[in-house]
């Protein structure tokens, strides 16, 4: 049965002692991730083999809580065969809240070792099954020249970042969908390119840098398909009608939320 998280249970990131921000994750604890990584992988295989998959909701800081309960019920409602659990994120640059978040879930034995990740303001809206986890959707190409505005410097980074690891053409895996990941592959990502001390697009990193020469599909959210991003308050109504009936997922932020809500009902 899916996990609702109270203020016991939700996953907490380890903190130094004497409250200073991580400034990176160091060798010592990259390890330690790695062999709880192993250790847990075998332990879902072993001693319970019918493990769920587990579906973790990342609600950013100052999330509306009645956002969070009508996610955790939709999530329920279409993904029931999931363990799920919510991860609160703390004040800050999201980015590295994010990397922050991916090495708590990691050394967290709730969470199997095979996992998705996705924003808890991302609603299902239909059944959902394994493959609608495997799909390789995106954005189109990172850009990583050419871009001034400042919000789109972690995108250029992540660029630069995977150019250097002889990935010519990198994508933008940003999407705000589901993403599947593996423990140990995820501590490779955070121990090679640390994002908590430089941020950048941590699952674009992931996405391009262990499925190298994969063609992922471009989504489109505005035109009622598979997935609709819902961002103001007066959306057009038969575009969500549309992936309400037809596709898997709404998108929302404060504005959208308040649109589509009645919806749920």
């Amino acid at each position: 049965m899916a996990k609702r998280n109270s203020p016991e249970t939700e996953i907490k990131q380890q903190e130094p002692e004497n409250n200073e921000i991580p400034s990176g994750i160091t060798d010592s604890e990259t390890t330690k991730l790695k062999e709880e990584a192993t250790e847990n992988n075998l332990d879902d295989e072993t001693q319970n083999p019918e493990a769920k998959t587990c579906i973790v909701l990342l609600a950013p800081f100052g999330t509306k809580q009645e956002i969070i309960d009508l996610s955790i019920t939709q999530w329920e409602k279409h993904a029931g065969n999931y363990d799920l659990q919510v991860c609160n994120l703390k004040n800050g640059d999201i980015d590295v809240q994010v990397a922050e978040a991916l090495s708590a879930i990691i050394a967290d034995e709730t969470v199997s070792e095979k996992f998705i990740v996705t924003p808890v303001t991302t609603f299902p809206v239909n059944e959902l099954s394994d493959e609608d986890f495997e799909l390789m959707l995106c954005k189109g190409e990172l850009k990583d020249k050419g871009i001034s505005c400042l919000r789109f410097l972690p995108e250029v980074a992540v660029a630069k970042q995977l150019k250097k690891e002889g990935i010519t053409v990198p994508i933008n895996y940003e999407t705000g969908l589901p993403v599947l990941l593996e423990k140990e592959k995820a501590v490779e990502i955070l121990e090679k390119f640390n994002p908590v001390k430089y941020p950048t697009k941590v699952f674009s990193l992931y996405l391009n840098y262990f499925n190298r020469g994969e063609k992922p599909m471009p989504v489109a959210f505005n035109v009622g398909g598979y997935a609709t991003g819902v961002w103001r308050k007066n959306p057009r109504m038969e575009i969500i009608g549309k992936t309400l009936k037809e596709g898997k997922f709404l998108l929302v932020n404060d504005e959208g939320y308040n649109a589509v809500k009645d919806f749920f009902q």
